[in-house]
């Protein structure tokens, strides 16, 4: 499979972009295990403490509210219209309530939340 030079500039400037959210925001989304991985990896290469990192795994449901009319009644139901999921890798002290906030985690209809640092980061050096 060929890459296009335009589809190889492109994948650099996501990157990117997610390095200066890192740096700016103090996290960046991440969609796969494999990018986490990798993103840490990078870290690693700038002497980034390790122990200065979380890393979160997410889902988030995005529900539709339909009312179906049964005779004089309605019938109400919400549906799974999309779902989410993904990882935010953390550098640095924040609450879960800011990375929710700032992440937009919680402007979901409904949402999971769980760290998962000891998945990518080994810890006390095991």
């Amino acid at each position: 499979m060929t890459i296009s030079i335009t589809d190889t500039q492109k994948s650099l400037a996501n990157f990117g972009n997610h390095f200066s959210e890192l740096n700016d925001e103090g996290l960046v989304n991440l969609e796969t295990s494999q990018q986490v991985e990798f993103f840490l990896k990078f870290l690693e290469l700038f002497k980034v403490d390790q122990s200065q990192i979380t890393v979160y795994g997410y889902q988030c449901l995005e529900l539709e509210y339909k009312c179906v009319k049964q005779s004089d009644y309605g019938h109400h139901s919400f549906f799974v219209s999309n779902t989410t999921e993904g990882y935010l890798i953390v550098l640095g002290e924040m609450s879960e309530e800011e990375v929710l906030t700032i992440s937009g985690v919680s402007n979901a209809d409904d949402y999971t939340l769980e760290e998962e640092t000891e998945l990518f980061i080994t810890v006390g050096g095991v």
